[in-house]
């Protein structure tokens, strides 16, 4: 995918959300025990072994601009998950963009970095960056804050973590 710079507009929109809620907000990063609990317990999911996922899994972690050390590709331990199209997965799936029609929805995990990633599903990475929450390091970052306010705000919990 060509990836294009932000419009100006773009990045001010983010500055401002920034500026409203950075006092508003502290660090209340779920850990990846926590999301899988999460992911559980809301979708029926099916673990994939596949050396290929595993690769992007690591690299998109160790190559994480946000992370306070670099760890080792080979130190990393990560899980994939395609999400069922049943239950709730079903939803997910109906829900999914054009982009993605057809697609089989993934989740990527890494422990060490308490990294996630989400292909397939825009609507699942959305709502799991609302219930991941940030770290101190992340809550300076302003378009990260505007992102994780957006998704706060979708899913209905922006008032449960601002008022905290």
């Amino acid at each position: 995918m060509l990836m294009t710079k932000p419009a100006p507009e773009m990045i001010e929109e983010w500055k401002n959300i920034y500026e409203q809620y950075k006092d508003k907000l502290y660090p209340d990063k779920k850990n990846v025990t926590e999301l899988l609990n999460y992911l559980n317990q809301k979708y029926a999911m099916t673990e994939i072994f596949d050396e290929k996922l595993d690769f992007v899994i690591k690299a998109n972690a160790a190559e994480n601009p946000l992370l306070e050390y670099r760890p080792k590709r080979d130190m990393l331990k990560s899980r994939g998950f395609c999400i069922n199209n049943s239950g709730a997965g079903k939803t997910l799936y109906e829900k999914q963009d054009k982009i993605f029609a057809g697609s089989k929805i993934i989740i990527g995990i890494e422990y060490e970095t308490n990294f996630f990633l989400v292909e397939g599903s825009s609507f699942l990475y959305d709502e799991l960056t609302a219930f991941h929450g940030l770290n101190e390091k992340e809550l300076s970052n302003y378009f990260l804050v505007a992102q994780y306010i957006s998704c706060l705000y979708k899913f209905g919990m922006l008032d449960s973590v601002i008022n905290k």
